[in-house]
């Protein structure tokens, strides 16, 4: 479910698992669907904006996941929007690690952007995080139909 400002979804990945049936010539005889009960991973996301003044907009934003046997973990991030333009914000991923982040809408189909997770597992012993660079470009864009940055 989403709205300009808001966004909630539920979803359970690869849920049913499908085995091809081959018969004695190699040949495709038929396709068995199960349910995959053993392995199933749920993920719980949502996310909304806010104007805080006319130049600063804040974004939240979680995600909560869970797979049987295991803890459940989730993804706590917050944003801030500057000018319709600038994103500065950061997070955390439970029990696993800090992330920074930032990027620029440079026009109306055109944002880059920039973000650092650092681990705070053992790994970080062997591992100085990891770097990502972003670019989204969205392809039919038509000014009349796009009055406002894209949130989500």
């Amino acid at each position: 479910y989403y709205t300009k400002r808001f966004y909630f979804g539920v979803s359970i990945p690869r849920m049913i698992t499908n085995k091809l049936i081959i018969n004695q010539y190699s040949q495709v005889e038929r396709v068995d669907g199960s349910l995959n009960t053993e392995a199933l991973h749920y993920f719980i996301a949502t996310g909304f904006v806010f104007d805080v003044n006319p130049i600063v907009k804040i974004r939240p934003s979680m995600m909560i996941k869970a797979v049987m046997n295991a803890p459940v973990e989730y993804d706590a991030n917050i944003s801030t929007l500057l000018y319709n333009s600038l994103w500065i914000g950061g997070g955390y991923r439970s029990g696993d690690s800090w992330n920074l982040l930032t990027a620029l809408q440079v026009n109306n189909q055109l944002r880059v952007g920039y973000s650092y997770d650092y681990t705070i597992t053992k790994l970080k012993d062997f591992a100085g995080g990891s770097h990502e660079f972003s670019l989204n470009y969205v392809l039919k864009y038509n000014s009349k139909k796009i009055t406002s940055p894209r949130y989500f």
